[in-house]
């Protein structure tokens, strides 16, 4: 019997799993750590780097204690939607409020594969789960949603034959000055009212000159 064998072993490299703590609101997690890191390589770096020392007027959002990422900042219901995705243990996520939970946590921490997944699923639940043209405005300006932003445009802008200054800013708070123009003008022609034409219309492209349009607007801001 070799004495020294127990010297030699060593850690497999697919099947043995680096688990991962988490405290987020009043839920513990737990879970492989692997996971995080094939799709973000610097996922836990985030962390690190977000720590900041309490003091006045300085909100807390990461803490990292006795191994546990503390983190002030999310909810639990938005984090253990990201983990329905992340691990679908007995199911994946599947209502919009998970799907768009997801869609946030995976945008803030740099997880694109699960940032499409989350936009994919997000517009096949567009018909179960209706919204108004100036909802998925603004959840397509806050993600950078460049096609759903673009096809919300166009919908708005056929749906709405009243739209005014007053009620885009009432409603779309988030809106430029030079968007609304745009989509006054574009509500003024109907006839032409194509997704094709509403990027024509909004979305910056170079002039012969290699120049962007002054007068165009980028969708996805």
């Amino acid at each position: 019997m070799n004495i020294d064998g127990a010297s030699k072993k060593r850690h497999h490299d697919t099947y043995y799993l680096d688990l991962i703590t988490f405290e987020v609101e009043d839920t513990i997690f737990r879970v492989p750590k692997n996971r995080f890191l094939s799709l973000n390589p610097a996922f836990f770096d985030h962390f690190t780097l977000s720590q900041q020392p309490a003091t006045a007027g300085n909100v807390v959002v990461v803490e990292i204690r006795d191994n546990i990422i503390q983190i002030h900042d999310v909810s639990a219901e938005s984090f253990h939607a990201l983990l329905l995705v992340l691990y679908p243990f007995e199911r994946t996520a599947s209502s919009y409020e998970e799907w768009l939970g997801a869609l946030d946590l995976a945008t803030r921490w740099t997880l694109p594969e699960i940032r499409v997944k989350a936009v994919s699923a997000l517009a096949a639940l567009k018909e179960s789960t209706p919204k108004s043209s100036m909802e998925i405005i603004l959840l397509a300006k806050k993600y950078r949603i460049k096609t759903m932003l673009r096809d919300a445009y166009a919908q708005l802008v056929t749906e709405q034959a009243d739209l005014t200054i007053a009620s885009l800013r009432q409603h779309a708070p988030g809106l430029d000055w030079e968007t609304i123009a745009r989509l006054l003008e574009l509500q003024s022609q109907q006839s032409r009212v194509q997704p094709e034409y509403v990027q024509e219309k909004l979305d910056p492209r170079p002039n012969d000159n290699g120049r962007t349009n002054a007068h165009s607007v980028q969708l996805a801001c």
